[in-house]
C-alpha cells in the first residue's frame, strides 16, 4: 500500500513516502507535491519506508526537483536506502540531490545555506 504523509517543521515540508512509488501509484498523488504547496520553500523527501521506485516514480521525483529549481527552492533526500538507493545510484540521480541519513542534519542544512547566503549579502554591502 502506497501513502504519502506531510509534516511541516521549521518552514520545511517533510514528505514521507511509504510503499511503492510506481506507475500504478503515481495516479494516487492527486495534487502535485510541490506546486500546490505555497507555504513551504524547501522540502525533505523521506524515503525510509519507500520500498520500491520505478522509472515513473523516479521521473516524478525529478519533475519535483525541476519545479523547485524554477522557484529557487530545494529538495533534499532523507534515508535513501534499499532498492530506491540502487535505482538512484544506477541512474546517477543521486548526484542531483543532497542526501542525508539524519533528519536533524537535513533540517540544519537549510539553515546553514541561509546563514551562508546572508553572510555573502552582508559582505557585498
Amino acid at each position: 500500500m502506497f501513502s504519502i504523509n506531510y509534516e511541516n517543521r521549521e518552514h520545511i515540508t517533510i514528505v514521507r513516502f511509504k510503499g511503492s512509488l510506481t506507475s500504478e501509484n503515481i495516479k494516487l498523488i492527486k495534487n502535485d507535491l510541490i506546486s500546490n504547496n505555497k507555504n513551504s520553500k524547501n522540502y525533505i523527501f523521506d524515503f525510509k519506508k519507500l520500498e520500491v521506485i520505478d522509472s515513473a516514480g523516479l521521473s516524478y521525483i525529478i519533475n519535483c526537483l525541476k519545479i523547485t529549481m524554477k522557484n529557487n527552492t530545494q529538495i533534499k533526500i532523507l534515508n535513501l536506502i534499499n532498492q530506491p538507493k540502487i535505482v538512484f545510484e544506477i541512474t546517477r540521480v543521486d548526484s542531483l540531490f543532497e542526501i542525508y541519513n539524519n533528519e536533524r542534519e537535513a533540517l540544519n542544512s537549510f539553515k546553514n545555506k541561509e546563514e551562508s547566503s546572508e553572510s555573502n549579502n552582508t559582505n557585498r554591502k
